[in-house]
């Protein structure tokens, strides 16, 4: 009886740590914040910067992510990271001191144009992490060039830090649904990046848009990464390529 009782009770508090997990997903713990810096004029490198106070320490930090979208991947020498660790830093002297670092870089590879934001889902809008987003490619696209970005979660192996936590980490795909046409993916993950950390959970977040000319355009979309942190999830940002025309 004693025996059915325990494992009834572990079952139960086994149960309530899964929906906790699921709805501070949707919440955040620390989350992120976004600025979106721009494109080089040729679209091949699109830059961003993520900001917030560390839980835990309640350290204010900054990163810049300079990413080839050509490449899909970061250019060589980001992201760059500033952190002050004492609490009564100012968070806007960390972003000013990341900034002032990453300008040579920018500077190189002249990022300068702020792009268009095309859709944005942010944290404070309730629900789980949005799993697709509906959008028009630019403002007088017709109802049959309407385009959906669906994003679909699924297990991987952990990164060896992330072991002793989960036995599966989350990676995702992105897939473009136009309204005329077939589904095409876009990204899929085949391996847990170490920079991810502990992986639980993405949601799309924006979709930044940067006009080559009349007739080209790149996109980008912005995905939320929900990962273990230290007192529940945090949210950070992953930049992707969308090779939509």
């Amino acid at each position: 009886m004693a025996q059915n009782f325990y494992r009834l009770l572990i079952a139960l508090i086994a149960t309530l740590f899964c929906v906790a997990i699921n709805i501070s997903a949707s919440l955040a713990n620390e989350a992120a914040e976004r600025r979106i810096i721009g494109f080089s004029a040729d679209g091949r490198y699109f830059a961003f910067e993520q900001f917030g106070i560390q839980d835990g320490s309640g350290f204010p930090y900054a990163d810049i992510f300079i990413t080839d979208l050509k490449e899909d991947r970061w250019v060589q020498g980001t992201p760059l990271h500033v952190r002050h660790d004492k609490e009564a830093s100012s968070p806007q002297a960390v972003r000013d001191e990341v900034r002032k670092m990453a300008q040579p870089m920018l500077d190189k590879f002249k990022i300068s144009e702020p792009g268009r934001l095309i859709a944005s889902r942010q944290i404070g809008e309730l629900g789980e992490p949005a799993k697709s987003m509906v959008f028009k490619p630019n403002f007088y696209t017709p109802p049959e060039g309407i385009v959906t970005l669906k994003l679909e979660v699924f297990d991987l192996p952990p990164v060896a830090s992330c072991e002793a936590f989960a036995k599966m980490a989350k990676g995702f795909t992105l897939t473009l649904l136009p309204a005329k046409g077939k589904p095409r993916e876009i990204y899929r993950d085949n391996v847990v990046p170490t920079s991810r950390i502990c992986p639980i959970d993405y949601g799309i977040s924006d979709i930044i848009a940067h006009d080559i000319s009349a007739k080209q355009t790149v996109f980008v979309a912005l995905i939320s990464l929900f990962q273990r942190g230290f007192e529940g999830p945090d949210r950070r940002f992953l930049a992707v390529p969308m090779p939509i025309n």
